[in-house]
């Protein structure tokens, strides 16, 4: 990932291995349209890091993590809306929806 470092004019780069990942879509009740909470859980190890901040500070690692943070956040956002435009549910959200639906019949 290249993380841009406000910082400084050059960008941190950081490479990832092993990532393993959770995610809950959580459906917020009485909202119309609906509205839906996605939280990911990302554990990943950096195998190669090249950039200004040194990861054995522990001030440094903060600013990284945060950075990735930051990054994942605005990709996925763009990825979800990119989805919308095309009308597909890739992340399964209407399944999602339809299971938190009360059905008084």
């Amino acid at each position: 990932m290249s993380l841009p470092n406000e910082n400084s004019e050059q960008e941190e780069l950081a490479i990832f291995s092993s990532f393993r990942s959770m995610r809950e879509i959580e459906v917020v009740k009485n909202s119309e349209p609906f509205e839906v909470n996605i939280k990911a859980n990302l554990i990943g190890s950096i195998v190669e890091h090249h950039g200004d901040l040194v990861l054995g500070n522990e001030g440094d690692q903060a600013k990284l993590e945060k950075m990735t943070q930051e990054f994942i956040e605005t990709k996925s956002i763009e990825i979800i809306k990119t989805l919308q435009e095309n009308k597909v549910d890739s992340l399964g959200i209407g399944k999602a929806i339809r299971n938190s639906m009360d059905y008084n019949a």
